[in-house]
């Protein structure tokens, strides 16, 4: 597989499976792996752009994020502070991964989190 040989080459540890690959990372590396994973999907042929994600989208989300940061302490995670509106909106407009989410504080729980804090859904698409 070209991408994880890139992926490798790049200095990470890339697990070859049926199923596909998978990268193992501590959350603060996460961004250099997103920039690292999309320079090598484009070097194996196999990278689209990253999907765009308009203003209003962007602000859309950073007010349904606040929205649910009350549910997802009242299950126990502790909810760093959030940015300012206008920095995450910046950050998410320029990299479709948000850099501050209500369940960052507990990855493990994130699926629980997502069923009991659930985001709505963009009613724009």
């Amino acid at each position: 597989m070209r991408l994880a040989e890139c992926l490798r080459q790049r200095g990470w540890q890339v697990n070859v499976s049926g199923d596909g690959i998978g990268v193992d990372y501590p959350v603060e590396q996460a961004q250099r792996f997103q920039s690292d994973e999309s320079a090598c999907r484009v070097a194996a042929g196999i990278g689209l752009a990253p999907p765009t994600v308009s203003m209003e989208e962007a602000a859309w989300l950073y007010d349904e994020f606040l929205r649910i940061v009350p549910c997802v302490e009242q299950q126990g995670v502790p909810v760093s502070p959030p940015p300012s509106k206008a920095a995450f909106v910046e950050q998410l407009t320029n990299q479709p991964i948000p850099k501050w989410h209500p369940y960052d504080a507990a990855p493990e729980r994130a699926e629980e989190l997502a069923h009991k804090c659930p985001i709505t859904p963009w009613p724009g698409k």
